[in-house]
C-alpha cells in the first residue's frame, strides 16, 4: 500500500499524534508518528517521499543511517498495523514516540 499524498508538515503530524494519544487512540497516534517519520525524511531530503514506497524499501534505505533501529521501530509498528490490523497500547505509543524523538535528535 502506498502512502497518501503527504501535504502536512512533520509538526502537524506530531500534533495529530498527540491529539490521538489524548483520545487514547494509540493505534492512530502511532500511525501519525510513522507518517511524521516519512514526512521528516522528505523534509530533510534524506529520503524523498514516493507514494509507492513500501516498508521494505524504507528498511533498505535506512540501513545505512546512523540510528536505523529508531526507524525500524516505527516501520515494524506500521507493518503490524497494516498487515495485522493490530490495536496498539499506550506502551506501544511510548515506544514509537521515543523512536521518533531519537530520529529528530539526529
Amino acid at each position: 500500500m502506498g502512502l497518501p499524498v503527504i501535504a502536512q508538515t512533520t509538526a502537524t503530524r506530531l500534533r495529530q499524534a498527540q491529539q490521538f494519544y489524548r483520545q487514547e487512540n494509540y493505534t492512530e497516534a502511532c500511525r501519525s508518528l510513522y507518517l511524521a517519520m516519512v514526512q521528516r525524511l522528505d523534509e530533510t531530503q534524506r529520503l524523498p517521499n514516493e507514494m509507492s514506497r513500501t516498508d521494505g524499501e524504507f528498511l533498505r534505505a535506512i540501513a545505512s543511517f546512523a540510528n536505523p533501529m529508531a526507524y525500524r521501530t516505527l516501520i515494524a509498528t506500521h507493518e503490524a498495523l497494516y498487515f495485522g490490523n493490530s490495536l496498539l497500547s499506550e506502551d506501544d505509543f511510548h515506544r514509537c514516540y521515543q523512536a521518533f524523538q531519537e530520529i529528530e535528535a539526529e
